[in-house]
């Protein structure tokens, strides 16, 4: 739970989720979807490549 990686994880999927349901609409500002999505991607970046999250969550399970 203290893992600050996981969220960061489940954002990228819910996102990823959402605008496939929404389908092009997920795109457009009329739906917050398209914020959320915009947001996360920021996270993503701020955090690093998925490559390295996962590096970062692999080495926190190893330790435990």
């Amino acid at each position: 739970m203290g893992d600050p990686s996981n969220p960061i994880l489940l954002l990228s999927k819910g996102k990823s989720s959402a605008v496939q349901i929404l389908g092009g609409y997920g795109y457009t500002k009329d739906y917050p979807v398209e914020r959320y999505m915009r947001e996360a991607k920021l996270f993503e970046i701020i955090e690093g490549t998925s490559e390295i999250q996962r590096g970062v969550i692999a080495n926190k399970i190893l330790k435990e």
